[in-house]
């Protein structure tokens, strides 16, 4: 935790993280690394996310208007790639979402800038996953709820 802020939500994730053994070396070619995901990458890990975050996905997209569910699933999303950027989440060797403390420096200052327009000019790609790919969740949603378990 930087001494400069105040303790959040990261914190508290990467404090549980390091507790429980689950630590990801990051450096500055870690955060270059991702900043030049290729979009095919960025549409994957989008997906992951969805996939692994399906309850949350579909309580976010509740009942709300497509355009507004695909709008707030985004937002969802991105924080999800926001964090494996910065080595607060990783995918794990079956495919799931691990949080995980970080096991080296912050980004620089210039990388920090170079994450901070990456989410912006990736958002785009991500709402287009969640636009393709959040109808077969909701319907999904849909047909568990059918099903008298």
């Amino acid at each position: 935790m930087s001494a400069k802020r105040k303790k959040d939500i990261i914190d508290h994730i990467e404090e549980l993280a390091a507790k429980s053994g689950s630590f990801q070396k990051v450096s500055e070619q870690t955060y270059q690394e991702f900043i030049n995901l290729s979009d095919a990458e960025i549409d994957r890990l989008s997906v992951i996310i969805m996939l692994n975050q399906e309850k949350d996905v579909g309580r976010i997209a509740g009942n709300l208007s497509k355009a507004e569910a695909v709008k707030r699933v985004t937002e969802f999303v991105a924080g999800f790639l926001w964090m494996m950027g910065r080595g607060f989440c990783a995918v794990d060797i079956h495919g799931g979402l691990v949080m995980t403390a970080r096991d080296g420096p912050d980004p620089s200052g210039e990388t920090a800038e170079k994450m901070k327009r990456f989410r912006k000019t990736s958002q785009p790609l991500v709402e287009e996953t969640v636009t393709r790919a959040l109808p077969w969740f909701i319907e999904q949603k849909n047909r568990q709820r059918l099903l008298h378990l």
